[in-house]
C-alpha cells in the first residue's frame, strides 16, 4: 500500500512540475507576474504586521497578553475560512475530478486515492495562505528578536498542522454531510449545516467579544489577570487559542509551556489525519457511489424548458444569454452553496458591527476603524469576484465552440456576461457598505466617499477578475473551484489586493484629515476628498480599460488546441 501511494505521489508531483513550467507568453506572464506580485505582497504583509504590532504595543499600549488575544481572534477567522473553503473544494476534488474517475477504474487502493487527492487539495488551495503566513511569522519573529530555529518550529509544529486540522475537519464534515444526504432531504441537511456554522460563529464572537476587547484595551489599563478571569473555558479547546498561547509564552520566555502548546497542535493534527484516513478506508468508496446515485443537485428539465418558454428581454440573443448564465451558474452545487455561505457570513459581519459605536475622538483610531471596515468589505468583494467571476469564462468548458460558431457577436456575449456578474456584485458591495457603515452615517461626507469608492472598487474588481479569467481561460477544467485556486487566480487576487491597498491609502488620507478637523473644531475642505476620489477614479480607469481590452482580445484568439 505504501509503495503504491509513493508511486502515485511521485508521478503526481512530476506532472505538476511539468504543468508549472509553461514557456508560452501566457505562462511567462503568469509566472513572472506571480513572482513579482508575490514579492510585493510578502513585503507589504511583512511591513503591515511589523508596524501593527509596533503600534499596538508602543502607542496603544495594549500589552503582550491583549495582543495575543487579538491574534487568537484573527487565527479563528483564518481557521474558519480555510475550513469552509476546504469543505466546498473537497467535494470537487474527491468526487468530480477526472483523475478520481480514472483512478477508480484502476486496481488502486481507495485509501491511496483519497490520500493523494487530499494532499493535492491541501497544497493546491494553501499556496497564498502559506505565503501570507510566512510573511506574518517573519515579521512577528523579527519584532521580538526570536532565534532562527523559531521559524522552523512554527512552520513544522504550528502552521502546517493548523492548516491540516482545518482541512481534515472539512473532510469529516463532508463525509457526515454525504451520510445525512443519503437519509434526509437535501434542503433540510444544507440549512441545518449552515445554521450550525452560524451558531458556532456567533457563539465564538459572543464569548470573545472582539470589539469590546479592542475598545477596553485602547481606553483603559487592564491587567492580564483581570482579563484572563473573564475568558470562557470553551475557548481553550480551540486550535487558534493554542497558537496564541504558544506565541505568548515563547515571547514571555517560558519555552516549556510554549512547546507544550506546539506539541498539542502537532499531535491533534496527526491524530485527525489518521482518523480521516481510517474514515476514508471504510467510507470513501461508499460515499462516492452514494453521490453517483443521489443526483441531488441536478436542475429539473421542466425548469430548463419553462425558463426559455417566455421571452423577458426584447433582444432575443440578450434574453437567451442571460437565461443560459442563470442555469449555468446554478447547475453546480459548489456554486450556489458557496455563494449562499459567503452571503450569510457577510450578513453576520454587517450585523455584528452595524450598531457598534466607536467611543473615541482620536483621529488615528477613528481612521483605522473606518478604513478597516472598508478594507474588509472590499476584501469580501475581491474574494467573491475571484471565486465566481474569474472562472466565469472557463466554466463554458468545451461547449464554448457552440458560442464561437453561432451567429453571435463575441463582443456582445463578452459584455453581457460581464454585466450579468457585475450588477449583483456591485449591489452586494453597496449593501455591505450601507449596513457596515451605519455608525459613520453622521459623517455625511465620509459616507458619500465610501459609497462612491465601493461602487468604483467593486466594478474594477469585477473587470479585473473577469478579464483575467478570459486571458487565462482554461476550457479543460470544469470545476469553478479548481479554476479559482490556480496560480493565475492567485496572481489576479494579489493584483486585486494591491489595487485595494491604493484605494484604501487615499481613503485613509481623506478620513484622517476629516477626523482631525472635527477634533480641532475646524472646517474640513471637501475639495481634498473629491480630488482624492478623482485620483482613485483615474487609477481605476487606467487598470480596468486595458484589462477589458486584453481579456476580449484573448477570448477572440483563443482556441481549444
Amino acid at each position: 500500500m505504501l509503495k503504491e501511494f509513493t508511486h502515485l505521489l511521485f508521478y503526481k508531483l512530476k506532472s505538476n512540475l511539468k504543468l508549472s513550467f509553461d514557456f508560452s507568453l501566457q505562462g511567462l506572464i503568469k509566472n513572472i507576474g506571480t513572482l513579482f506580485l508575490y514579492s510585493i505582497f510578502i513585503y507589504g504583509a511583512y511591513k503591515f504586521t511589523f508596524h501593527s504590532i509596533n503600534y499596538l504595543l508602543l502607542q496603544a499600549k495594549v500589552g503582550l497578553y491583549l495582543l495575543h488575544k487579538f491574534l487568537s481572534i484573527i487565527f479563528f477567522v483564518f481557521f474558519l475560512s480555510v475550513h469552509i473553503g476546504n469543505v466546498i473544494i473537497s467535494y470537487s476534488t474527491f468526487y468530480k475530478s477526472k483523475e478520481v474517475l480514472y483512478l477508480f477504474s484502476k486496481p488502486v487502493n481507495f485509501t491511496n486515492i483519497f490520500l493523494l487527492k487530499f494532499l493535492d487539495n491541501f497544497f493546491y488551495s494553501s499556496t497564498t495562505l502559506l505565503v501570507i503566513g510566512i510573511a506574518v511569522i517573519y515579521a512577528y519573529g523579527n519584532y521580538f528578536f526570536v532565534p532562527m530555529y523559531f521559524y522552523f518550529v512554527v512552520l513544522i509544529l504550528i502552521f502546517f498542522p493548523f492548516l491540516l486540522i482545518a482541512a481534515t475537519l472539512a473532510v469529516i464534515i463532508l463525509f457526515l454531510l454525504i451520510k445525512l444526504l443519503n437519509r434526509f432531504e437535501p434542503q433540510k441537511v444544507f440549512l441545518s449545516l449552515i445554521f450550525v456554522y452560524i451558531l458556532v460563529l456567533l457563539a465564538y464572537f459572543n464569548l470573545s467579544s472582539p470589539f469590546t476587547l479592542v475598545e477596553n484595551a485602547l481606553r483603559y489599563s487592564i491587567s492580564e489577570q483581570s482579563i484572563s478571569q473573564f475568558e470562557s473555558p470553551f475557548l481553550k479547546y480551540l486550535p487558534n487559542y493554542w497558537i496564541s498561547e504558544f506565541l505568548y509564552w515563547w515571547v514571555k520566555g517560558n519555552k516549556l509551556v510554549s512547546i507544550y502548546y506546539a506539541l498539542l497542535v502537532f499531535s491533534i493534527s496527526v491524530l485527525m489525519l489518521l482518523f480521516v484516513c481510517y474514515l476514508a478506508s471504510i467510507y470513501y468508496r461508499k460515499s462516492f457511489l452514494i453521490l453517483q446515485d443521489l443526483n441531488i443537485f441536478s436542475i429539473r428539465s421542466g425548469i430548463k424548458k419553462n425558463i426559455f418558454r417566455k421571452q423577458i428581454f426584447s433582444d432575443i440573443q440578450q434574453d437567451v444569454i442571460l437565461k443560459k448564465e442563470f442555469l449555468q451558474f446554478f447547475r453546480e452545487p459548489s456554486q450556489w452553496l458557496h455563494l449562499l455561505i459567503m452571503i450569510l457570513f457577510m450578513s453576520l459581519f454587517c450585523i455584528s458591527i452595524m450598531n457598534y459605536e466607536y467611543k473615541t475622538s482620536d483621529p488615528i483610531l477613528k481612521t483605522v476603524s473606518y478604513i478597516s471596515i472598508f478594507i474588509f468589505v472590499a476584501f469580501l468583494i475581491a474574494s467573491l469576484s475571484l471565486r465566481f467571476i474569474f472562472p466565469a469564462l472557463s466554466i463554458e468548458y468545451k461547449n464554448f465552440w457552440k458560442i464561437k460558431s453561432a451567429p453571435l457577436n463575441i463582443n456582445k456575449f463578452y459584455i453581457m456576461k460581464l454585466f450579468y456578474y457585475a450588477i449583483p456584485t456591485i449591489l452586494l458591495a453597496v449593501l455591505l457598505i450601507l449596513f457596515s457603515h451605519l455608525q459613520f452615517m453622521k459623517y455625511t461626507l465620509l459616507f458619500k466617499i465610501s459609497l462612491i469608492s465601493i461602487l468604483i472598487t467593486s466594478f474594477v474588481l469585477t473587470v479585473i477578475n473577469y478579464s483575467s479569467g478570459g486571458y487565462f481561460v482554461n476550457y479543460s477544467e470544469k470545476s469553478a473551484v479548481r479554476i479559482a485556486s490556480t496560480q493565475a487566480a492567485s496572481l489576479v487576487f494579489l493584483l486585486s489586493l494591491i489595487y485595494m491597498g491604493i484605494v484604501s491609502l487615499f481613503l485613509s488620507i481623506t478620513a484622517y484629515k476629516y477626523f482631525e478637523a472635527l477634533k480641532l473644531n475646524m472646517i474640513f475642505d471637501e475639495k481634498i476628498a473629491y480630488q482624492l476620489l478623482l485620483f482613485i477614479f483615474f487609477i481605476s480607469v487606467i487598470i480596468s480599460v486595458p484589462a477589458y481590452i486584453i481579456g476580449i482580445n484573448a477570448l477572440k484568439k483563443r482556441d481549444f488546441l
